[in-house]
């Protein structure tokens, strides 16, 4: 009876640690770049990077950036501009639409009539907007989430490089 018991254990212990690495596999940004140029004008011209792993899991179609365009500043309320200016999958265009849902936009990239192969991918969207820019007396300020909130997987690494005028 012991022996049997211990050979069920065994035996369970082995299929646990010889489980495919893909069932603890999970979708994730690996890296998440953005560069920022600030304009004369105090528009931002934004260019963002996100190196994924695509599982078909929730990457199926493509992805969501959530981008805030309401927040409240030093000086009250502020509505930040927007415009969607490319949207790219592995260095293709790809198609994109913008949705606004409460204070927020909704960046939808990909095409909904395609799944996203499994594997390792780079979106990239380029968009400019205004009201980020604080003027202050003794400085000015750019007022920049990077990489935003509302993501339903991790990002392990993200970077942020202002280019100013």
């Amino acid at each position: 009876m012991k022996r049997s018991s211990l050979l069920l254990v065994l035996f369970l212990l082995f299929m646990i640690c010889s489980a495919p690495s893909s069932w603890a596999a999970e979708e994730v940004i690996h890296r998440f770049d953005v560069t920022a140029s600030v304009h004369r004008d105090a528009s931002v011209t934004v260019v963002e990077r996100m190196h994924l792993t695509s599982l078909g899991q929730e990457i199926r179609r493509g992805i969501i950036r959530v981008f805030p365009t309401d927040y409240t500043g030093p000086s009250g309320r502020v509505r930040t501009g927007f415009q969607l200016l490319s949207a790219r999958l592995d260095g293709r265009p790809v198609p994109a639409s913008v949705e606004r849902v409460g204070g927020n936009l909704e960046i939808r990239l990909g095409d909904p009539n395609v799944f996203v192969p499994p594997g390792e991918h780079t979106y990239e969207i380029e968009y400019r907007t205004v009201g980020w820019i604080g003027f202050y007396e003794n400085q000015d300020e750019l007022y920049w989430n990077v990489t935003g909130n509302d993501w339903i997987f991790p990002i392990e690494r993200a970077s942020f490089l202002v280019i100013l005028p």
